[in-house]
């Protein structure tokens, strides 16, 4: 009976270590006389838990680098909840600001880019409207052709979302005339703004994006195509939002049956 309780004893060792997998991470105790196998065993556990931890920190690791990437292509709390598994959210947002930028002559720039020299153009028009956006509180949502559509207040809540989009609007098209200079086409600018409700979340299925949708992005970007080059017009909800020091003037045509208005960009101050 003592010579196998001598030989039973590692096993029911090495058994409680197994069945408390989680709770201890010491290597169990193997008296030396023991049999070779049940040492060994004993080791390759000790090899097996190891291992174990160093895969628990590479997987840390690598969800860490995961969400880095994400929070440079999607707002931060989005990128958080797709990291947590959550793909299937789907918010409504009251009250949001939608701008859409609709760059004119974008496309001639880029039929006319025969040796690819002009991409670079194209790549540095959407980087610096990206930095702008950054910088006045709003998220690129999509480039769809010409269009560029972003949004404040759909991911972070700002009291001032409105006056944020006039101020992004009038410094892209400062930053589009610019580049206008040493393109050889003649860019420019045409902007529509609208504030409403929108839906946030992911689509697209099993090759998913995060996109904001709705009637808000629809007006703001009907705006947009009938703006016409450096001008920036605005829906009577938006202009509600506006402070006085912000220039607006009624705007019509004689197609057009609802009200809107154009803003002077020269009355928009700098970055809040």
């Amino acid at each position: 009976m003592g010579w196998a309780n001598r030989i039973m004893s590692p096993v029911r060792a090495i058994s409680e270590r197994l069945g408390s997998a989680g709770r201890s991470k010491d290597a169990p105790l193997v008296d030396e006389r023991s049999p070779v196998e049940l040492q060994n065993l004993a080791s390759s556990f000790e090899s097996m838990t190891t291992t174990l931890d160093q895969q628990q920190v590479q997987l840390a690791i690598a969800r860490e680098e995961r969400l880095q990437a994400m929070r440079k292509m999607l707002p931060t709390a989005v990128a958080e909840r797709i990291a947590a598994g959550d793909l299937q959210a789907v918010d409504e947002v009251p009250n949001v600001t939608v701008v859409v930028l609709v760059v004119l002559g974008l496309g001639d720039l880029v039929r006319s880019d025969a040796n690819g020299a002009d991409r670079e153009t194209v790549d540095r028009l959407h980087a610096e409207l990206d930095e702008l956006a950054l910088q006045h509180g709003l998220d690129r949502v999509k480039v769809v052709g010409d269009a560029y559509f972003a949004a404040c207040g759909h991911d972070r809540s700002y009291i001032d979302h409105a006056p944020r989009a006039i101020a992004f609007a009038a410094d892209a098209h400062d930053v589009i005339r610019e580049l206008s200079v040493d393109s050889p086409a003649d860019l420019d600018v045409a902007v529509g703004i609208h504030t409403g409700s929108v839906t946030v979340g992911m689509t697209g299925g099993a090759r998913l994006v995060y996109d904001v949708w709705g009637a808000t992005v629809t007006s703001a970007h009907h705006l947009a195509r009938r703006a016409g080059r450096g001008e920036v017009l605005v829906s009577g909800p938006t202009k509600d939002l506006l402070p006085e020091s912000i220039e607006a003037e009624p705007y019509s045509r004689q197609s057009d049956d609802e009200v809107m208005w154009s803003i002077n960009t020269l009355s928009v101050g700098g970055p809040p």
